[in-house]
């Protein structure tokens, strides 16, 4: 059998809102950047979104969306710690990995 028809759905239906939701304030923050760059605080409140969508995706054992979350989270932290520039490159690829 597969791993995919062995994965019990019901915990991730319980948080899939609250997911979904993380995803989407994130995205919407790193839009709203792309317009005005001088938000305050607009990456930094994107990366506890995304770090609040991947402990709720490992929470339900889903490790691989986890790990692309995880991804997002780093790079947004990575921007705010001034280690990569946001060009509009970055936040591009960002928002279409959201």
């Amino acid at each position: 059998m597969s791993a995919l028809l062995d994965y019990d759905t019901g915990p991730l239906n319980w948080v899939r809102g609250d997911i979904d939701a993380a995803l989407q304030a994130a995205l919407g923050r790193i839009q709203a950047y792309s317009v005005d760059v001088d938000l305050p605080n607009a990456l930094s409140l994107a990366r506890d979104d995304a770090h609040q969508a991947t402990g709720a995706l490992r929470m339900v054992g889903l490790e691989g969306a986890a790990t692309l979350s995880g991804a997002l989270e780093s790079s947004l932290d990575d921007i705010n710690e001034n280690r990569l520039t946001a060009s509009d490159e970055v936040l591009r690829a960002l928002c279409n990995a959201m």
